[in-house]
């Protein structure tokens, strides 16, 4: 599990979820692409060659060499490694676009194009209290109940800089 570190608000998350599967908990600098194309990681017992990664880093900061130049958070060559096929990422850069609130209510939609099946009922409770207030009139309609309700930005933005406002 790549995690940013200490100081990431999902820390705890991120370290409880290693211990569970039993996998290692590993930051940026725990890593290394080698000129073989392949991640190893740190030990104390020397490298150590890793298949795949559960990365926990935003997309800007994975990989300095092709993201943010300035990132000491990612792996240098992780994407030229996972290019090369030589490191599955689990949770893979772009993934995080499924990741925006406003998606749960578009969720029915794909699921009616692509699969063309209706929805179970589980999801159908989620795309009823999760709508975009542009496509819909329900906003005028749940009005009397806005005060419970909580409203988020419907652009997709990274989800640790939304700003929640309850109203």
């Amino acid at each position: 599990v790549l995690t940013p570190g200490i100081y990431n608000s999902a820390y705890f998350e991120h370290a409880y979820l290693a211990q569970q599967i039993g996998a290692q908990l590993v930051e940026g600098n725990d890593l290394i692409v080698n000129d073989d194309n392949c991640v190893y990681m740190r030990t104390i017992n020397g490298l150590e060659k890793i298949d795949v990664i559960y990365r926990r880093i935003d997309d800007d900061f994975l990989d300095p060499e092709v993201f943010r130049s300035d990132s000491t958070l990612g792996v240098r060559g992780l994407m030229r490694a996972w290019k090369a096929g030589n490191v599955a990422l689990a949770n893979a850069p772009g993934a995080g676009v499924a990741d925006d609130k406003v998606v749960y209510a578009y969720v029915p939609e794909m699921i009616r194009f692509f699969l063309n099946e209706e929805p179970i009922w589980w999801l159908r409770y989620v795309s009823r209290t999760s709508f975009n207030c542009k496509r819909s009139r329900r906003v005028q309609t749940d009005y009397p109940e806005r005060s419970k309700k909580l409203y988020c930005p419907t652009y997709l933005v990274n989800f640790y800089r939304t700003n929640f406002v309850q109203r």
